[in-house]
């Protein structure tokens, strides 16, 4: 059993990998950041991960999902994740890359969202003067381009972010593991989130302000939620809500050069 400890969001979790496919998988999702460990740390939480699962993931597959005397489980053709009652042990078996991806992104997501925490959202981020600006792609624009444009600011997120709604109305960007291409950690574990953009394809730089439930429907539908609990689900749209309450979301015309910086600040 190899184990490797690190930060993700505020938590030290400590990964067991039980084989040395499950070690070089974990390292392709996660990145090389396996770093914090310390004859003091104690782990938030343990996640255990093999592999040697499943077949590969076929479009429209479902995600069977349940709860039983044990914790939460998810089951699908390439992954299979189990989580305890209590949140602090999960035990992932995968069959691929993807499968293993899928499978973490579905535990973090299940956990933060039950502790009224935050959420996870497919998107982009970047550090603009100190303050987070996220970026969502629509159908004709991606939050790539962002990313490829972001340089030397500081990218917390190339396509998955981790977001923090804390109760008292501040609303943080944290560092994601969860990377695409751009796998290079921040030099930030967090900044103050700014603003939320939509991104559509345009020869024009351009940002207009996008109403409050234009806006939550926008999130909703780039939230990472594999769970399907009325309770969970609804916590979720408050989540959402408290958001885009918060923070100001605007639909951005993005032409593909690093104007669109002028028109952020």
């Amino acid at each position: 059993m190899i184990e490797k400890w690190r930060h993700i969001g505020e938590e030290i979790i400590r990964f067991r990998l039980a084989d040395e496919e499950a070690a070089r998988v974990t390292r392709a999702v996660l990145g090389e950041m396996f770093s914090y460990r310390s004859s003091e740390a104690i782990a938030d939480m343990t996640v255990t991960i093999r592999s040697g699962y499943g077949s590969r993931y076929a479009d429209h597959t479902s995600v069977a999902i349940g709860r039983d005397d044990n914790g939460l489980f998810f089951d699908r053709q390439d992954f299979q994740l189990r989580i305890s009652a209590d949140d602090l042990q999960a035990e992932i078996r995968f069959h691929d890359y993807y499968g293993l991806r899928t499978a973490l992104l579905s535990w973090y997501s299940s956990i933060i969202n039950r502790a009224d925490w935050g959420i996870v959202v497919r998107s982009s981020c970047v550090v603009n003067e100190g303050q987070a600006c996220l970026f969502i792609g629509a159908s004709d624009a991606r939050e790539s381009t962002i990313a490829s444009l972001s340089r030397p600011r500081v990218l917390l997120s190339d396509e998955t972010s981790l977001i923090r709604i804390f109760s008292e109305g501040s609303v943080r960007v944290y560092d994601s593991p969860f990377r695409n291409v751009c796998k290079e950690p921040a030099n930030v574990g967090f900044a103050p989130l700014q603003r939320i953009y939509l991104l559509r394809e345009s020869p024009i730089v351009r940002t207009t302000p996008l109403p409050k439930d234009e806006a939550m429907l926008m999130l909703l539908n780039e939230v990472v939620h594999e769970n399907r609990d009325a309770g969970e689900s609804a916590k979720l749209v408050r989540m959402c809500k408290r958001l885009v309450e918060r923070v100001p979301v605007y639909e951005m015309e993005l032409e593909k050069n690093k104007r669109v910086w002028g028109a952020i600040s």
